[in-house]
């Protein structure tokens, strides 16, 4: 999922399940709890805001989206509606995180169901506002260097481990939309999703190696194993280091001539984090990574919205947007496309057009509807 190795102590980290917090507090009178929840959301806000001034790249673009979700008047109503019921603004929270992360499970887009995790997120930040972090403490802080593995990882949770000892993290579920994965590979974190995590509790606190560019989780290595993936790492600091060097300068060929230096990305809130990282344009935006993993094709709003969003980071520079190169290795199961022996001259990418009319023609007007907002 995000490609790179490195070692370190297998380490346990709680999920953010809201519903095993225990006993709840109760509710007071309905104008002090009214008062509490209006208090704690513009608290919330406001620190949201100011962690945003010290990110930038996918962080700061994740947190915008957590902004707004703390915003939202929806949200504010339904928490609202059940503090006028008498619940305790806790009560009033939980209930209103079950309530939006149902409905996002319920949508076809795998993008929106993994929402999910930005809903709870958001929640327990809120809590941890109205009655305080000790009332309601995140989840435990990393001292080593450390393999990090859990079912799941909220953004707040993944942005509050000292990256000093975060060398790598194992998910059992998320997905390449997921703003949590997505973090991980703005901060050069070698991440795995889809991990059977309870197979490696025998390795708890032990030392063990994870490789994303062989998919691989490496225990109980012997000595050779130990100095290949130590020779890896140097390799990789010494990489990371030239590249920071030449972040902000031109890029000219031995003759002199200018160069532009593109990004590739998948999604819009990857375009941020490749502007931040020298990006001078978006050469291919791989726009099939939206069709794949979900239950239906994103609809033309749905895409109209992600391709404003990559504009707004752009901020009037160029993005190329490829039409979706679906079939032959990119398989999208809703459009029962035949596997072949050949996927790369198969049926794919423009051949399938013709057969699939509405959905070509969907994506273009998302284009072009966008377009209009670029400067």
């Amino acid at each position: 999922m995000c490609s790179g190795s490195a070692g370190g102590v297998l380490t346990p980290l709680s999920s953010l399940d809201l519903n095993a917090l225990g006993e709840l507090p109760t509710a007071n009178d309905t104008e002090t709890e009214q008062a509490a929840l209006d208090n704690g959301l513009a608290m919330l806000i406001k620190h949201i805001e100011f962690r945003q001034l010290d990110s930038d790249g996918a962080a700061s673009a994740i947190l915008e989206a957590h902004r707004s979700l703390a915003g939202d008047a929806s949200l504010r109503q339904h928490l609202l509606d059940g503090v006028l019921r008498g619940l305790s603004c806790a009560q009033a929270i939980v209930e209103s995180a079950n309530h939006f992360c149902n409905e996002f499970a319920r949508a076809s887009s795998s993008y929106l169901q993994e929402r999910a995790l930005d809903v709870r997120d958001v929640c327990f930040q809120l809590l941890q506002h109205i009655y305080g972090e000790q009332r309601f403490p995140a989840p435990g802080q990393l001292t080593r260097p450390s393999i990090c593995m859990a079912e799941e990882l909220t953004p707040s949770q993944f942005l509050e481990l000292d990256k000093t000892f975060l060398k790598g993290l194992l998910l059992k579920s998320g997905g390449t939309t997921s703003h949590t994965v997505i973090l991980a590979r703005s901060f050069n974190i070698p991440t795995l999703v889809g991990v059977e995590i309870e197979a490696l509790t025998p390795w708890r606190q032990q030392t063990v190696y994870i490789d994303g560019n062989a998919g691989a989780i490496v225990v109980a290595p012997d000595e050779p194993v130990t100095r290949y993936y130590q020779q890896e790492a140097r390799v990789q600091d010494a990489l990371r280091e030239q590249q920071r060097i030449w972040l902000t300068q031109e890029a000219r060929t031995a003759d002199g001539i200018r160069m532009e230096v593109a990004a590739n990305i998948a999604h819009s809130v990857e375009a941020q984090a490749a502007f931040s990282n020298g990006a001078e344009a978006v050469g291919l935006f791989r726009t099939e990574m939206l069709y794949m993993d979900r239950a239906c094709a994103p609809d033309e709003n749905e895409l109209y919205n992600i391709f404003c969003q990559a504009l707004e980071s752009a901020k009037g520079r160029s993005i190329i947007v490829r039409t979706m190169d679906i079939g032959g290795d990119k398989p999208v199961d809703y459009l029962n496309i035949p596997a072949e022996a050949n996927p790369f001259l198969g049926y794919r990418a423009v051949r399938i057009y013709e057969e699939y009319a509405s959905l070509f023609t969907t994506q273009l007007r998302s284009i072009l509807r966008a377009s209009a907002h670029a400067t």
